[in-house]
C-alpha cells in the first residue's frame, strides 16, 4: 500500500465521521483533478438546466457512476469485496 491512498474505513463503522476523513484526505491528495471533475459537474449541471432538466437523466447516473469509480481509484479500496457488476 502507498502513502498516496488513505485506507478506507470498514463499511460496517456506525458513524460516517471516518469515511468523511477518508473523502477529504482524497481531495487534498488530488486537488488538480478533483478541481477539473468539479468542473465537469458544473458544466453538466449547466447542460442538464439549459435542456429543460431533461439532460439529467442521462447526466445524473453517468456522474454518479463515475463518481463512485473515481473514489475507488483515489483510495485504496483493495480491502473491500469485489464485484463484478461493472
Amino acid at each position: 500500500m502507498t502513502d498516496e491512498h488513505p485506507t478506507p474505513p470498514e463499511p460496517t463503522d456506525a458513524s460516517a465521521l471516518p469515511f468523511v476523513v477518508t473523502s477529504v484526505n482524497g481531495v487534498l491528495r488530488n486537488k488538480g483533478p478533483m478541481l477539473v471533475w468539479g468542473v465537469l459537474i458544473i458544466a453538466s449541471t449547466i447542460v442538464g438546466f439549459a435542456t429543460a432538466l431533461l439532460g439529467f437523466v442521462v447526466i445524473l447516473p453517468v456522474i454518479g457512476h463515475a463518481s463512485w469509480h473515481a473514489y475507488r481509484e483515489t483510495i485504496d479500496a483493495a480491502i473491500w469485496e469485489q464485484h463484478d457488476i461493472c
